[in-house]
């Protein structure tokens, strides 16, 4: 395998995982490596899983620049050609495609803001956070918060208070139980787009 080869396959690999080695010929790792994309992309808080993917791209491009070619030689002065039917022509520019397939998804979860699915996603997976802290807020002096500020006082997470679109999420408290409410992507309390999450 080449040095170009070789820098093909981590590029591929930091885009999505698995895809570096299936690249190269290495389908058992590169299934592996993908399935631990797959099994993180499956997590309900994909903040929570954001490390794990990371870690296993490097991992993956680490393993792909220090590949050795089937005849022996290091991908650094290796000119050991891979792929030798007539469909060479074709490796590049299909698995450039799902690597830029791969980059957008990874744009998706760094970024959810820029997909309406994606932040929808990241205000319900907020929206469930803080319902946790107003419950535990709940048991611990046997009322609810007065606000969601007082809820993530205690457990110093207040990077919770904002929503995908930067508004502050609001507290409705009743004798039912209580609602978080999102302004939604136009930021206006009171309009079409506007989220209300109620618990009991």
């Amino acid at each position: 395998m080449t040095q170009k080869d070789a820098l093909y396959a981590a590029s591929f690999s930091l885009m999505m995982p698995g895809l570096g080695q299936l690249y190269t010929h290495r389908v058992v790792p590169g299934v592996g490596f993908f399935m631990i994309f797959a099994t993180c992309m499956a997590l309900p808080n994909l903040r929570f899983a954001l490390p794990f993917l990371v870690m296993g791209a490097a991992a993956e491009a680490y393993f792909s620049l220090k590949a050795k070619a089937r005849e022996g030689e290091s991908w650094r002065t290796g000119e050991v050609a891979y792929w030798k039917s007539q469909k060479d022509q074709y490796r590049l520019p299909l698995f450039s495609f799902v690597g830029v397939l791969g980059g957008i998804a990874w744009i998706f979860l760094f970024f959810p803001q820029v997909s309406p699915l994606g932040a929808q996603s990241d205000m319900n997976d907020r929206a469930d956070q803080l319902a946790k802290n107003v419950y535990l807020y709940r048991a611990r002096h046997g009322v609810p918060p007065q606000s969601l500020e007082i809820a993530l006082r205690e457990s110093r997470q207040d990077n919770l208070l904002l929503d995908p679109w930067g508004s502050a999420y609001q507290l409705e408290v009743s004798e039912r139980g209580f609602a978080i409410r999102s302004a939604g992507p136009d930021s206006k309390m009171g309009t079409s787009d506007d989220s209300r999450y109620t618990f009991p």
